[in-house]
């Protein structure tokens, strides 16, 4: 099953210290998650160095594949 978090998900996984519960869940059922641009680019919007970094490495162990095309949100 491929699977998509919003950052919000990745952020609550690094403030209550589930990365690695996380992680065994989603080779346990197989899953792939997918992250995007829009991941990273609001992961590193993160004004606090500890609090960006920490949700990076979230990211970055988390996710298995990562969406080959760049998108760009324009806020109106």
């Amino acid at each position: 099953m491929r699977l998509y978090f919003d950052t919000n998900v990745y952020r609550f996984i690094s403030e209550k210290d589930e990365l690695s519960f996380m992680r065994e869940l989603l080779d346990t059922y197989g899953c792939v998650l997918v992250a995007s641009s829009s991941n990273l680019f609001e992961t590193l919007a993160i004004k606090k160095a500890e609090d960006r970094r920490m949700e990076l490495n979230t990211l970055v162990c988390l996710a298995h594949r990562y969406t080959q095309k760049t998108e760009l949100v324009v806020a109106r």
